[in-house]
């Protein structure tokens, strides 16, 4: 819950860049994990029981706006739109893991999917602070 707020936070201080892109992601997906994190805080297991249908036809609908979150950031950088690519697919198959009654392959092939999308956005706020933007440059060592 309290990554949910300070992701929430984050998406204000890039609305403030006018940074619009960033802004939403970081203000949804905020919402999103503070409001998981409340689901868990009250004891609710949304991915055990007869309740996994609900979540996976929640998760499909975050992966439908992931999309077009996705589609949007084709004019950015290349490392956001590689970021939410990765992202996009961990939902996808997480997505199809839970609507296909708690699949456990394909949640943990969607888990390692997350877990690669998270190093590569690791990577992008490298460059964010660099202010390299470009994966090539960023790849790039500086000279000494």
């Amino acid at each position: 819950m309290i990554a949910g707020i300070v992701e929430l936070l984050a998406g204000m201080w890039e609305f403030r860049r006018d940074n619009t892109i960033a802004a939403t992601v970081f203000s949804a997906y905020g919402g999103f994990a503070a409001g998981l994190g409340v689901v868990y805080l009250w004891g609710g297991t949304p991915l055990a029981g007869p309740t996994h249908l609900a979540f996976g036809l929640l998760l499909l609908i975050w992966s439908v706006f992931l999309g077009v979150l996705l589609l949007a950031s084709m004019r950015t950088n290349h490392l956001l739109t590689v970021t939410l690519g990765l992202v996009f697919a961990f939902y996808v198959i997480v997505t199809i893991g839970q609507l296909a009654f708690d699949n456990r392959v394909l949640l943990i092939i969607g888990g390692w999917v997350g877990i690669v999308g998270t190093l590569v956005a690791w990577f992008a706020v490298l460059g964010s602070m660099t202010g390299v933007t470009n994966l090539r440059d960023n790849l790039r060592m500086p000279a000494r």
